[in-house]
């Protein structure tokens, strides 16, 4: 008799230690899941409402370039209350080239050269700026870098540039620094015109 109770009370013990292991997995698991899912949220570095800065330390999305292709088109709009022009060719050599234009009054203000191109497993937005006369802003071997951070829905965030894609209809959010060193929000919009004739009103 003492035997068996002996033998219940340790079948009994045995039970109640796989029980105590389980609860303490499940609950180390979750203190763990929700750790690693605060830090990957604070490794979105927000710059303003809508742009976030990449932290070295994250891993990049993985994306190819022709992904992008719905990009390729001619894009006009308003920024910086003057009107906006882009243009972007189709993915070719694993890349996607683009210029950008702005005018105000008639005249022109400044030019871009932009480059879409792979970084790894993922994309980098480039940009190269010049005045009127063609000269550029940076020196010669010297460019803007945007590397693709993370896409959500139809939200593309760069490194400090965040593309939204909504059908015939392109938003872009870019963050500004200011000399005291925080940044302002520049909002350009823009609509797909395609081939049309876009001429000034």
């Amino acid at each position: 008799l003492i035997e068996n109770m002996i033998f219940v009370q340790v079948k009994f013990l045995n039970r109640f230690l796989v029980f105590t292991n389980l609860f303490i997995m499940k609950h180390l698991f979750i203190l763990i899941t929700s750790l690693l899912s605060s830090v990957y949220s604070y490794a979105q570095i927000k710059l303003t409402e809508n742009t976030f800065q990449l932290d070295p330390t994250q891993q990049r999305l993985e994306y190819k370039i022709n992904e992008m292709s719905w990009y390729a088109d001619r894009w006009v709009g308003e920024g910086f209350g003057a009107k906006v022009e882009e243009n972007f060719a189709p993915p070719m050599g694993g890349t996607m080239i683009g210029t950008f234009r702005m005018v105000d009054k008639g005249t022109p203000v400044f030019y871009e050269m932009l480059l879409i191109e792979p970084d790894g497993n993922s994309l980098v937005y480039k940009v190269k700026h010049f005045n009127p006369d063609f000269s550029s802003w940076e020196k010669k071997e010297d460019f803007v870098s945007f590397p693709l951070i993370k896409i959500e829905n139809n939200r593309y965030y760069f490194n400090g540039l965040t593309m939204e894609h909504d059908g015939n209809i392109l938003t872009h959010y870019l963050a500004m620094k200011e000399k005291d060193g925080t940044y302002n929000e520049a909002k350009l919009i823009y609509r797909r015109v395609g081939t049309d004739d876009f001429t000034e009103k």
